[in-house]
């Protein structure tokens, strides 16, 4: 199954949601039952609008889908590298 990459803040999903899942983050950020529930159903909704099609990929998408998810992985761990020399002080 393919990663679904959405766009979020950095300090909410870099600094605070990280590797958990998003549901254990929603139940955290919502406070109550009702704001939980409603944005669940939206996130949800939302996921079913934007389902990724299993359609046959191309090569050449396929080869530009492999190239940017390793400059993903390279900009996360110079993201992470900077955090940590910024909180360290160096």
């Amino acid at each position: 199954m393919a990663t679904l990459r959405v766009t979020a803040c950095a300090r909410c999903n870099g600094d605070e949601k990280r590797e958990r899942p998003w549901q254990e983050f929603l139940v955290e950020k919502s406070g109550n039952d009702r704001v939980l529930a409603d944005r669940r159903t939206r996130i949800e909704e939302w996921v079913a609008q934007h389902a990724l099609r299993a359609a046959e990929t191309s090569p050449a998408v396929a080869a530009a889908y492999r190239e940017a998810e390793l400059l993903i992985d390279e900009f996360h761990a110079a993201c992470t590298k900077l955090r940590d020399a910024l909180k360290s002080g160096r």
